[in-house]
């Protein structure tokens, strides 16, 4: 992460006045961004600042395309997810789901269980922990039904 200078970012966010003072702005949440942003570049390496907006923006767009889950879908995993999830095709169990931890996107929601699907369909005792719904995709298997993921997400 940067290395934060407290005294850099307060030198902008208290602008200067004419009367030699500084006032404090109440910022939206476009002037903070802007804020953070020019806070950054002054301290760190353009690049540095390029790469982790390049890998924020990626996260939270992928998440945001993403549909919003319930339990008894399945599921298809990419790559290795939450804990013990590997890739291939989950079974959504029942669960109280909590808020994603990864993507920053205040729809997303982590599931506390899922369970393997065989190849045969049929849900497996293979457990998986605390996979979230911007590490899922649509179980797309042939035959595949998942009656609740048509619901896209909506902030």
């Amino acid at each position: 992460m940067f290395p934060y200078d407290r005294d850099a970012f307060y030198a902008f966010f208290n602008m200067p006045t004419p009367n030699g003072g500084s006032q404090a702005h109440c910022l939206d949440e476009l002037g903070a961004l802007t804020l953070a942003l020019q806070a950054a570049l002054v301290q760190c390496p353009a690049e540095q600042v390029q790469a982790l907006l390049q890998r924020e923006m990626a996260s939270m767009l992928r998440s945001l395309s993403k549909v919003r889950r319930a339990p008894g879908q399945a599921v298809q995993l990419e790559e290795e997810a939450g804990f013990g999830a590997t890739p291939g095709r989950w079974h959504i169990l029942p669960g109280e789901p909590s808020s994603c931890p990864l993507c920053g996107n205040p729809a997303c929601q982590e599931w506390p269980t899922l369970a393997r699907v065989a190849e045969d369909g049929s849900v497996t005792d293979e457990l998986a922990y605390h996979v979230s719904e911007c590490e899922m995709s649509d179980d797309t298997r042939k035959g595949a039904s998942n009656d609740s993921s048509s619901e896209k997400a909506t902030d």
